[in-house]
């Protein structure tokens, strides 16, 4: 696993160095984790454990890396929900997804439900291609609310602001992010 990770997080440096589009390289490690865990059952399902997974180095590590690229998706002005909120919904659907075909024998396994689970997930998650460029106050609630993930994304890089300032501002983005 801690192989796995690696590779992953290695993955996601060279994606953001190369400009690679964060919806892409989101789908990349999506297709690549639902295909480790129907591959290695036995470390996957030890590590699905939560017990496990709050004392395990490599889940910490690998929930980084799905980190930084939901972070590189805010970045990009596509997140409709909280950072925190997308990670935990991918994380959620990816586990769901890999223990639901794991529990089917391979010949009877849906090969189109990763897919169709990814795709419901990205509906809750991101924003329509139109409201993100259109800019905030021109698509409606959708297009104010990631305009704030995309900027409380990069809040924390505002150094013409002071180290309160930030803060205040992350606090006044979060309700934004948060108001429903």
């Amino acid at each position: 696993m801690a192989e796995q990770v690696d590779a992953k997080a290695a993955v996601v440096a060279a994606a953001e160095s190369a400009g690679v589009d964060p919806l892409v390289d989101l789908r990349a490690g999506w297709d690549g984790q639902i295909a480790f865990g129907l591959a290695n059952p036995g470390v996957f399902r030890l590590l699905s454990d939560p017990d496990r997974v709050r004392r395990s180095a490599a889940a910490r590590t690998g929930r980084a890396v799905l980190t930084a690229r939901i972070h590189r998706v805010a970045l990009a002005g596509r997140l409709r929900v909280s950072e925190q909120q997308a990670v935990d919904l991918v994380q959620a659907a990816g586990v769901g997804v890999i223990q639901t075909l794991l529990a089917s024998p391979p010949e009877a396994r849906d090969g189109g439900l990763s897919d169709l689970l990814y795709e419901a997930v990205l509906r809750q998650i991101l924003t329509d291609d139109h409201a993100a460029a259109a800019g905030p106050g021109e698509g409606g609630r959708d297009d104010v609310r990631a305009a704030a993930v995309a900027l409380r994304a990069a809040a924390g890089d505002l150094e013409v602001l002071s180290a309160g300032e930030r803060r205040l501002l992350g606090e006044w983005l979060d309700r934004v992010v948060q108001a429903r």
